[in-house]
């Protein structure tokens, strides 16, 4: 069985959601539009955790169909620091007809 999930500070007593104080040495968020992921026209936010880790997560764009043929914004990519390797985890489309498309 894995380990328990702790509570999640929301944030309201000073806190951030992951654990770490409102203030912070790290760099603040950026975003880098239209980037290609993989192939498809992406958004990557860039952010750090509370012990400065870079994690990212690259937004498909909803504005028009990506390489596979679907529609819609989803996370394609997340990437995240663990014992000083980079961890990540990828979408890959559900198939033709499993997306909630109509047509």
């Amino acid at each position: 069985m894995g380990r328990p999930i702790p509570a999640v500070d929301s944030g309201r007593d000073g806190g951030n959601p992951d654990g770490g104080s409102a203030t912070s040495d790290c760099q603040g968020i950026a975003v880098q539009n239209g980037a290609s992921v993989g192939g498809y026209n992406s958004d990557v936010y860039t952010w750090f955790d509370s012990s400065c880790r870079q994690r990212t997560a690259a937004l498909v764009r909803n504005d028009a169909p990506d390489p596979g043929g679907s529609r819609g914004g989803y996370l394609r990519l997340l990437t995240y620091q663990v014992d000083g390797q980079t961890r990540s985890a990828s979408e890959s489309p559900a198939p033709r007809g499993m997306d909630g498309a109509t047509s």
